[in-house]
């Protein structure tokens, strides 16, 4: 596990880009999990656990606070290159695999990068014909003479996935529309989001669950020990929340602002009961971006009969046929601008 080891001394040194930030947090979050000790001896941390909420702002200072003097230095070279990936990897055309270049470049490039003036353009090639992660990981090893083992990058990117939130496909972050609504909610559904009440995109550390517990006793109290072990440490949300996050979800600051672009805090039901354009399940046009619902449930229409929604405890965030989850009706968000109204569009579902 050196690679990660190495990842780690790299990610440490924070850059100031709100688009790379939580990235950079969130390769420490898999070193946190996957090399416990190296990192905490790095950042002279006693109590290494999910505890430490890296979504924090005051949490991601204390972690800045303990950068040593040639670590804070490396601080512009590593912003630089990873702005510079993004943007070749997106001028080649694999804007949606940009976090894994700069994966790979935080876990060994970093330290070759300045000796090798041709290694953005190397970098870029090995995602050419958008290989798997196999055929990827050859092709960087063949390139830059490394060992890294499929296994432990797939497990690294997985780990990642699941603390930062990827806004780097969406349309307009000016905006809450239907198309990033849905590029959303498949975002959560790839990078394997949980189930847990009076949540809506957070990561679960160990403070925010203990909160929660007194907050909700009834709805988690029984789910305690399922919720620990398999969500702590991941993004969560509940099924309203999950649509409730993507409004709340500001790109630039990357925190969740409640009450903003008009999403107000409310339930499925009250959604549903107040929503202006809405109908039964039988009038729903094939509009991706619109929310259905049935009593005390939600979820978001993805397109091609299919909806994604945070299930429950058990499934996390799931895709499912909009035929085989028993829906009782269809509505617009009220805050969502839709590309295309439903009145508009007169399609029917798959």
């Amino acid at each position: 596990m050196a690679w990660q080891a190495a990842a780690a001394k790299a990610a440490v040194a924070v850059v100031k880009d709100p688009k790379l930030r939580n990235f950079v947090f969130g390769i420490i979050l898999v070193v946190l999990l996957i090399v416990v000790a190296p990192i905490a001896v790095l950042l002279g941390i006693s109590d290494v656990t999910t505890s430490l909420n890296l979504d924090d702002p005051d949490a991601q200072q204390q972690i800045i606070d303990r950068l040593s003097p040639e670590q804070r230095a490396a601080l512009q070279t590593f912003e630089i290159d990873l702005l510079s990936i993004e943007t070749k990897m997106a001028d080649a055309g694999h804007g949606a695999r940009v976090r894994e270049a700069q994966m790979l470049y935080l876990a060994v490039l970093y330290k070759t990068a300045p000796t090798r003036s041709e290694w953005l353009t190397q970098l870029v090639d090995c995602f050419a014909d958008d290989p798997d992660a196999s055929t990827l990981v050859q092709r960087f090893n063949t390139t830059f003479g490394t060992e890294i083992g499929t296994e432990e990058f797939e497990q690294a990117m997985s780990l990642v996935k699941k603390t930062y939130i990827d806004t780097s496909q969406y349309t307009d972050l000016t905006t809450k529309n239907s198309t990033d609504l849905v590029i959303w909610a498949q975002n959560a559904l790839d990078a394997g989001w949980g189930y847990v009440w009076g949540t809506h995109g957070e990561i679960l550390t160990e403070s925010r669950l203990s909160g929660l517990l007194g907050m909700y006793p009834d709805e988690l109290g029984e789910k305690e020990e399922f919720i620990r072990q398999t969500w702590l440490g991941s993004r969560v949300s509940d099924c309203s929340g999950f649509v409730k996050g993507y409004g709340w979800y500001n790109a630039e600051t990357q925190q969740f602002d409640c009450g903003a672009n008009g999403a107000v805090d409310q339930n499925a039901n009250t959604m549903y009961s107040t929503a202006a354009v809405k109908g039964s399940m039988d009038t729903m046009p094939d509009t991706p971006g619109l929310a259905v619902w049935y009593d005390g449930h939600m979820g978001i229409y993805i397109g091609n009969g299919e909806v994604i929604h945070a299930a429950n405890t058990e499934l996390g965030v799931c895709k499912t046929t909009i035929a085989s989850g028993g829906w009782q009706g269809w509505f617009e968000v009220p805050w969502v601008n839709y590309v295309e109204t439903a009145e508009e569009t007169g399609g029917e579902i798959p």
